[in-house]
């Protein structure tokens, strides 16, 4: 278990809603900062409409601004998350995420794009 995961420990949501060791262990730490704490991220993310076949299957996705993270809920467990952030953006799945997120937050907020 890598020392950001170890460091930041996360108990259940009142919800009942848990999170992965994967997410835990390999995703949290490398795409927000260490010390961005995960359940706070959860509750919060504002929820997205994420319907495109390029993002895995899931019940639920939420982005934070804060973080920049989208984090997503498959049952009674937070599985992953993606970074918006150009830097962290390795594949395709991530290039869906950030349209989306452009798309349903920063354009709606802003009136324009980031």
């Amino acid at each position: 278990m890598s020392m950001a995961a170890r460091s930041q420990p996360f108990d259940e949501l009142r919800d009942g809603v848990g999170a992965t060791d994967h997410l835990l262990e390999e995703r949290w730490p490398q795409r927000a900062r260490p010390t961005d704490d995960l359940r706070d991220a959860w509750v919060r993310g504002e929820r997205l409409a994420l319907e495109d076949e390029r993002i895995p299957p899931h019940d639920e996705a939420r982005y934070d601004a804060w973080t920049q993270t989208v984090l997503f809920r498959r049952d009674s467990r937070l599985t992953t998350c993606y970074s918006v952030r150009e830097e962290h953006i390795t594949n395709v799945h991530g290039e869906a995420v950030r349209e989306a997120v452009r798309e349903q937050v920063w354009r709606s907020a802003s009136g324009g794009d980031q």
